[in-house]
């Protein structure tokens, strides 16, 4: 328990959604103590190319998903992300300011996440029965020993697929649940930082 507490650093992988929720995530996440957040693209992940139109990406359009996080890479405006942090940052007197990185497409996260996966990696995905994240950060028996990192997943609007589900069991990715509700993404991602943040005051 003590462990996870400790934790240095906080890494919260979020979906790219409405962009005035993604931002004010962003915010919160920072007041929060995220270290590193990562914008996600899933087979769900709704995105607007130059033209503002939106596409999004099911489970018959993988292929494509690499093209949206290369696309989403190069026209975001990471200038704004970095600007919002920062000053949340400065409002909630931190003495550091979380990354904002590049978007990481879901497919190559869980393959660089087989290789190294030494501290915890949580993907939270509702309908699943799993164990609700709070107690598995508070069991002493959840087995997490000298992690310098917590991770979390958290799904788009619509969820997680179940091919990517599987993918991520296949992985070895922690399932964790934050109740019989059906969460937002924006609040999800609140709600684990919270329960973190918590443990950590104790």
């Amino acid at each position: 328990l003590e462990d996870v507490a400790n934790a240095k650093e906080l890494v919260v992988y979020l979906p790219l959604i409405k962009a005035s929720r993604f931002e004010w995530a962003l915010e919160k996440l920072t007041e929060l103590g995220a270290t590193t957040i990562v914008p996600l693209v899933t087979q769900r992940t709704v995105v607007k190319g130059s033209n503002d139109s939106s596409r999004e990406f099911k489970k018959s359009q993988v292929g494509k998903m690499q093209d949206a996080e290369e696309s989403l890479d190069g026209n975001v405006k990471k200038e704004r992300w970095l600007s919002i942090v920062r000053e949340a940052a400065e409002q909630s007197e931190r003495l550091t300011i979380p990354k904002v990185v590049a978007p990481k497409n879901f497919g190559k996260l869980l393959d660089e996440l087989v290789v190294a996966q030494s501290d915890p990696v949580f993907i939270l995905a509702e309908r699943q029965k799993c164990m609700h994240l709070a107690t598995h950060l508070f069991k002493q028996s959840s087995g997490f020993s000298r992690c310098q990192k917590i991770s979390f997943l958290i799904g788009p609007e619509g969820g997680f697929t179940n091919e990517e589900i599987e993918k991520a069991a296949e992985a070895g990715l922690i399932f964790a649940s934050l109740g019989k509700r059906i969460l937002r993404s924006v609040t999800a991602a609140i709600a684990c930082a919270t329960i973190l943040d918590a443990l950590r005051s104790q």
